[in-house]
């Protein structure tokens, strides 16, 4: 990290190019658009997500117990797991081996939902979090949550899953393509950034041509291609966020 990944980072944060080459203006996330075909196929999402919002809804929406609004969060997650669920489906077919469900592990899991729905949805995992919450109580014993610190150290790895999720992750987003990459060479990871961290204090953003958002999401991704992986980013239409990594 101290020889390859940090002195990487200096260097894009003195990138002063023209940023407009890479995008353009327009009226999407923070003045910005990406033109490009989406890594899932929208007609399979579609279909996926209209039957697992039927399915989990109204009974969540029903039932939530927290302060927070469920009619975003429930949504919101049902999308992202609706995502994740057509992304590894279309990865095991790429790869012949459709019967072998991806397993995950989700730092900073939150109200647990998405674990929730990618545990019912038949891939093992779990999520991790400093604290339950009153929603877990109600997912039953196949939803595996776990409170714990997550501290970023040489203990922090998690090389018995396929896939390290990020939803909403602060603070564990620039750690996760780091841990990811040190628990094993097969293990993947999913980041969708919220607050923008750096490794251990507030993102500032560099430059005057980028919005904050879209400047974090050059340096996470920065992060990932420095680690070894081959970094992807596609969007995702959501209250909080429109955008994936």
């Amino acid at each position: 990290i101290v020889d390859t990944l940090l002195p990487k980072l200096a260097k894009w944060s003195d990138d002063n190019s023209d940023y407009s080459k890479k995008a353009g203006k327009g009226k999407g996330d923070q003045g910005f658009t990406w033109k490009k075909p989406p890594l899932v196929g929208l007609e399979r999402y579609t279909k996926l997500y209209q039957t697992l919002k039927e399915q989990y809804g109204p009974p969540l929406i029903k039932a939530w117990p927290e302060t927070t609004d469920p009619l975003k969060f429930v949504y919101e997650d049902i999308a992202i797991a609706t995502y994740l669920l057509v992304l590894w489906a279309e990865e095991r077919e790429a790869l012949g081996n459709c019967n072998t469900k991806q397993s995950f592990v989700d730092l900073g899991c939150g109200n647990g939902l998405l674990v929730h729905i990618l545990n019912s949805e038949g891939h093992k995992g779990k999520g991790l979090d400093l604290r339950s919450r009153k929603i877990w109580q109600l997912y039953g014993e196949s939803t595996h949550l776990e409170v714990t610190a997550l501290q970023p150290s040489n203990d922090t790895l998690f090389p018995d899953y396929d896939w390290v999720l990020g939803n909403h992750s602060d603070e564990l987003t620039p750690w996760i393509p780091v841990m990811a990459a040190r628990s094993s060479y097969s293990t993947n990871y999913f980041v969708l950034p919220c607050c923008p961290y750096d490794f251990d204090r507030k993102f500032n953003r560099v430059g005057s041509q980028r919005s904050q958002y879209r400047s974090y999401l050059d340096y996470v991704k920065l992060i990932g291609e420095t680690m070894g992986f081959v970094v992807e980013e596609d969007s995702l239409r959501i209250p909080s966020n429109k955008r994936v990594l």
